[in-house]
């Protein structure tokens, strides 16, 4: 298995001892994510975002937390089985205070973008 390199993020020393992020734990909604002070030594903020989508449903877990360093570079990673089902994974690396706050808005196929298609999908479930 092949290691992945740890890449740290500067970060200015003004917050050093009170850096506050986000944390949960494959939260299905931002609203479930909340502002938590990071332990001493914990420099960044991290965010995972995996999207699960069809032709009929869209799912987003999120997860996020304090870190002493970023785990891996910020990168998206997207795949698709067929043409019905897809998906996306994306980690994000930040060091201000709660910067790992928000999903962006970006579009899912289709050209939707992704609270709009997050508000459709919930009406589906």
């Amino acid at each position: 298995m092949a290691q992945q390199a740890v890449h740290p993020v500067p970060r200015s020393t003004s917050h050093a001892s009170n850096l506050s992020c986000f944390q949960c734990f494959k939260a299905q909604s931002k609203n479930q994510c909340h502002p938590t002070k990071c332990q001493e030594g914990q420099q960044v903020c991290v965010s995972n975002e995996v999207t699960v989508f069809s032709r009929s449903r869209i799912r987003v877990l999120l997860s996020k937390r304090c870190a002493l360093q970023c785990p891996n570079s910020n990168s998206v990673f997207q795949w698709s089985v067929a043409t019905r089902l897809q998906g996306r994974i994306t980690r994000r690396c930040c060091s201000q205070p709660l910067c790992n706050a928000a999903l962006g808005l970006r579009a899912l196929p289709g050209g939707l973008p992704l609270p709009v298609a997050l508000s459709i999908a919930g009406t589906l479930w």
